[in-house]
């Protein structure tokens, strides 16, 4: 934690559409609520998702994925 402000990280609060975005994706997806705001955020900002997580592997369809799993 001492060191997580000279990391290049940048801390985004949810904002009201956020929270919705990330509802619908959980509505529509095989993914965790939370895995959903991961995925609203990269959408929002034009990001990649780096994940290693086989449910996000799958939204490359709607986003771009980084994947870091294995085959």
């Amino acid at each position: 934690m001492k060191r997580l402000p000279s990391l290049p990280i940048r801390l985004v609060l949810p904002r009201e559409e956020d929270i919705i975005a990330a509802a619908k994706l959980k509505a529509t997806r095989r993914i965790s609520y939370a895995d959903g705001f991961a995925a609203a955020l990269a959408q929002r900002e034009g990001a990649a998702l780096v994940t290693g997580d086989p449910e996000l592997k799958a939204m490359s369809d709607v986003l771009t994925v980084e994947w870091i799993g294995g085959v």
